[in-house]
């Protein structure tokens, strides 16, 4: 059996919550791929189709590059697990 161990959190403090971490995870992984998104189009739509699957990323160097995306967003952005 598992229990929800969490600690009731003062008044406007979510620094621990797990709601804050949720919430926070998902902020992260939404600005992350949005920003590939973006990049990506950039780069697809400046040249040729031929050309871009010649130079675009493998899937493993894509999934190295958004996971240390993620994690730099955490560090800089993230505020859950502050102390209040």
């Amino acid at each position: 059996m598992v229990y929800n161990t969490s600690q009731v959190s003062p008044v406007g403090c979510q620094g621990d919550s797990v709601l804050c971490s949720v919430e926070e995870f998902l902020r992260a992984f939404v600005d992350v791929m949005q920003d590939k998104t973006v990049r990506d189009a950039e780069k697809y739509f400046d040249m040729v189709q031929e050309e871009y699957e010649l130079v675009k990323p493998s899937r493993m160097e894509e999934m190295v590059e958004l996971t240390n995306n993620f994690k730099t967003y955490l560090v800089e952005k993230g505020k859950c697990g502050e102390l209040c």
